[in-house]
């Protein structure tokens, strides 16, 4: 065959370089266009413009400007007094945490100056201590300095009466060691020393604690140097913990107020929860707060607002020329003309923008939620003014976009590009996968004859592994981070360098083991068995053979789940179970129920194969289908079995169809030089013969060339019975009327040779359905064997019976011949004769004919020697 270029083995390589090469560029591309992060949102929305005005990263800055401003401007009223900051403003934690606003009353008794939270906040963010927040299960060796020492959970002592009191550690120690306080152990128990106790509060977590009975804490409360007592149960804390940076309003630390608060008392835990939330959300809106006054403000920036409270008409802006206006309208005008706007208003519908597809509502909901206004109350106007006169981040952002959106747009039309010979690459791939330039046949390797689902998995599995130790390895050695994905600044670092070759790398062998998965699909597809050679279709196939064979199995079905019942009963009563050997020994137990009904639906077709084989279907075949290992050896054998019967049977057949022929062929050449023997002895006989002589020997010729007759015309009906080439007609016939009239015709010849027949019939009739014509033959050739071969001067008996539904026709006579013959059966083969001498007119085919005949008529047909006595038995259906 002539070799095709696209199928040959350099094209395959070529095409396999190619989708490399191209996975390469796409991955490269991305880590490029990642670099430009202000220009990636945009790629991925799909907003990817010239003008950094209409840009994704526009909205997304121009909206967190507008949330620092109103919240900023939010942030006024809760932090300053008298339009000043006030840092002795009291916070109330409770109230702030419910309501998120600063009453300046000590409204729950838990209280902070506003300046203490601000600076409490500078310390939590810029603090570089480990130690500084975490939980009582922070390991001490885990803390710097002498952290340790100070960040200890307190002790909580709790009260008869429900109430608790809360000591610091080294109070609670200090207290214990010098004997003020001192603890109670139970009756009966040997006492523990304090120092012993105090260990176990240190060391004793409180779920373990918890655990414990009564007994096993060993400990009853504890009492004062007076003996009176005080608690009855103590632990350590084991809430949230941090050092605290300032004291609460009226108390030293917080352990004071919820020790003398009841408000607080038994919410430690709540309330450095409500503390630290406060610190951070208070923190937060400061930034903004700082932002509105020195970010924001004219001449440093190119961003504007304009805020108008309707109810108490105070404005806030950073454009001296728009708190002039005393008219709405007339401030609305001056915004229009700053660049990119937004006003909002009352309604959704005064909703005005110049900015593309701002979302309304969202703006909306954010200046009304962060201002914490209703609406109709206020009026906020906000925007860029895009001729850029300050050089802000507005300004840099837009001189970047528009510098690096041409490249951003190029690296990504490269991508497509990329992208779509990849995309070609493998569908030609996919095309020629399994074919050779060689011959047009599909090929296949010996991983594409596995299970489909364990090909999958083993091509994952080989992908994701290296993977991700890759990326991991990646990570630890410090190559992933923001600096990975600096190219398009024009910096190559370290990570840059690295982290493209390591990208690369992956990218590389994820193509390859890519290819291995689909190209093996590919061919599976292309021969048929990605769905025959998967465990899905077999466990359909599985089910479906349950289904068609229920009827033969399920016995053994029923059987074996019974003893999978009582293993799984046994075995979960055994009080060691496990999810592993659970898992084992469903395995197991499915893996030896679909070997069990595989070897029962095997055993059912063998048996089947032998029952159908033994009835006479030699050509029936066993489906091998669904049979296995050494029942499918047995059921190929079974079916060689049939096989060879059927061979040999149709030999046989064969031979007596030769036979046949072979009788038939001779017998028709006979008959035409014996009609004209018997011709011209007519011929002969006509002449006037005077000599004794000539007239004997006209009636030997005669006489013999009739015998020749009569043979051949035997042989030709032999051969046509046993060929089974004649016609039936059958009808009702009695057979007392048959056999009266075929011993009438033959009394001529019994009373030649001195024989007396000896009748025997029923009084009722005895009807059978044969055809008359061949009955009649089976009676003549019957009668005929007896007139030649019965001994002169004895009796034939012809006997007839009905027995339980059945005509029984018997022929007995003495033999002149003594029989020698070892089994009256022969006597009904070909050219047997009782005259061994063969001395008699006989052909020796009357007695075959007469039984082929009769068997062919739905009877059967025995012959019985007793000595030299000879008898012949006909039984036939009786016809009611």
């Amino acid at each position: 065959m002539e070799k095709i270029w696209h199928k040959k083995k350099k094209t395959r390589i070529l095409l396999i370089i190619i989708a490399n090469v191209m996975v390469i560029s796409m991955m490269l591309g991305v880590m490029s266009i990642m670099s430009y992060a202000e220009l990636f949102d945009d790629l991925i929305t799909g907003k990817l413009t010239q003008s950094y005005e209409d840009s994704y990263d526009f909205d997304t800055e121009l909206m967190n400007s507008a949330y620092q401003v109103m919240s900023g401007i939010d942030s006024e009223q809760m932090f300053e007094t008298d339009g000043k900051i006030d840092e002795d403003k009291l916070v109330d934690i409770q109230v702030y945490n419910n309501s998120e606003t600063i009453s300046g009353q000590n409204e729950s008794g838990l209280s902070y100056r506003l300046g203490d939270l601000l600076n409490w906040y500078q310390k939590l963010i810029y603090s570089e201590s480990t130690s500084y927040v975490g939980d009582t299960n922070t390991d001490s060796a885990e803390l710097e300095g002498n952290d340790a020492e100070d960040l200890k959970a307190p002790i909580v002592c709790k009260l008869s009466d429900g109430s608790y009191h809360y000591y610091s550690q080294d109070d609670f120690n200090e207290k214990v060691l010098n004997g003020e306080l001192k603890f109670v152990m139970t009756d009966g128990i040997g006492a523990e020393t304090s120092e012993q106790i105090l260990d176990e509060l240190e060391n004793v977590d409180i779920s373990d604690r918890n655990e414990m009975t009564e007994e096993e804490k060993n400990f009853r409360g504890i009492e004062d140097a007076e003996g009176t007592m005080l608690y009855v149960d103590c632990w350590k804390y084991d809430g949230v913990l941090f050092r605290e940076e300032a004291a609460p309003l009226e108390a030293e630390n917080l352990l004071q107020i919820v020790n003398e608060n009841s408000n607080w008392n038994g919410r430690l835990n709540e309330a450095y929860n409500m503390l630290e939330s406060c610190i951070y959300q208070i923190g937060e809106r400061y930034g903004n707060y700082e932002s509105l006054t020195e970010q924001y403000k004219e001449g440093d920036s190119n961003y504007f607002y304009y805020y108008l409270d309707l109810k108490s008409g105070k404005v806030a802006t950073n454009r001296e020329e728009l708190g002039q206006e005393n008219n709405i309208d007339d401030v609305a005008k001056s915004v229009r003309k700053m660049g990119k706007y937004v006003i909002i208003k009352s309604k959704l519908s005064e909703f005005e923008t110049n900015i593309q597809e701002a979302d309304a509502e969202l703006w909306q909901s954010q200046t009304v939620y962060l201002s914490n206004v209703d609406k109709g109350e206020f009026v906020f106007m906000t925007g860029v003014d895009t001729k850029y006169p300050v050089k802000d981040s507005y300004y840099k952002n837009a001189h970047f976009y528009e510098k690096y959106s041409p490249v951003v747009r190029g690296v990504s039309a490269g991508m497509i590009l990329a992208f779509l010979i990849f995309l070609a690459s493998v569908v030609w791939l996919v095309v020629i996968a399994g074919r050779t330039e060689r011959d047009g046949e599909l090929h296949l390797y010996k991983f594409d004859r596995c299970k489909t689902e364990i090909g999958a998995v083993a091509v994952i599995f080989a992908w994701f592994v290296p993977s991700l130790l890759t990326v991991l390895f990646m990570g630890a050695a410090g190559i992933i981070s923001q600096k990975t994905f600096a190219v398009g600044n024009g910096i190559l670092s370290y990570e840059t360098f690295f982290g493209m070759i390591g990208f690369g790398g992956l990218a590389v062998y994820t193509c390859n083991m890519f290819l291995v998965g689909i190209l093996s699909l590919a061919r599976r597809i292309k021969a048929g068995i990605a769905w025959k050679n998967s465990f899905l279709y077999s466990v359909v196939e599985f089910v479906k053979l349950l289904i068609r064979n229920a009827r033969h199995i399920a016995k053994i079905i029923v059987l074996y789940l019974a003893y999978a019942a009582v293993h799984w009963v046994a075995y979960l009563a055994s009080g060691w179970p496990s999810a592993f050997w659970s898992f084992v020994i469903f395995i197991v137990q499915t893996a030896g129920f679909v070997i069990l009904v595989n070897w029962a639906v095997g055993r059912q077709k063998i048996k089947e194969g032998i029952e159908k084989i033994s009835e006479g279907e030699l050509d029936y075949k066993i489906d091998l289908e669904d049979i296995h290992g050494e029942q499918r050896k047995i059921a190929e054998q079974v079916n060689s079995i049939g096989s060879g019967l059927d061979a040999a049977v149709e030999k046989n057949m064969k031979s007596e169809r030769l036979k046949t022929d072979l009788i038939t062929n001779v017998s028709h050449d006979i008959k035409t030089p014996l009609t004209s023997i018997i011709n011209y002895v007519n011929l002969l006989k006509q002449e006037k013969f005077d000599d004794p002589k000539l007239q004997r020997y006209i009636e030997v010729l005669e006489e013999k060339s009739q015998r020749l007759k009569t043979l051949t015309e035997d042989v030709v009906e032999a051969s046509k019975v046993s060929s089974g080439n004649i016609s039936l007609e059958f009808m009702n016939i009695n057979m007392i009327e048959l056999i009266q009239q075929t011993s009438g015709e033959f009394e001529e010849k019994f009373q030649t040779r001195n024989l007396t027949q000896i009748m025997n019939f029923p009084e009722e009739d005895a009807i059978v359905r044969v055809d008359g014509r061949r009955m009649w033959r089976v009676l003549a050739n019957i009668y005929n064997n007896a007139a030649k071969y019965a001994m002169e001067g004895t009796r034939i008996y012809a006997d007839l019976q009905t027995l339980d539904g059945k005509v029984i026709f018997s022929l007995k006579n003495i033999s002149e011949q003594p029989l020698n013959i070892s089994s009256a059966e022969e006597l009904t083969e070909r050219f047997i004769r009782g005259d061994l001498s063969r001395s008699t007119e006989g052909s020796g085919l009357g007695l075959s004919i007469a039984k082929t005949l009769t068997t062919m008529m739905g009877g059967t047909f025995d012959l019985y020697l007793d000595g030299d006595l000879f008898k012949v038995v006909i039984i036939f259906s009786k016809v009611s």
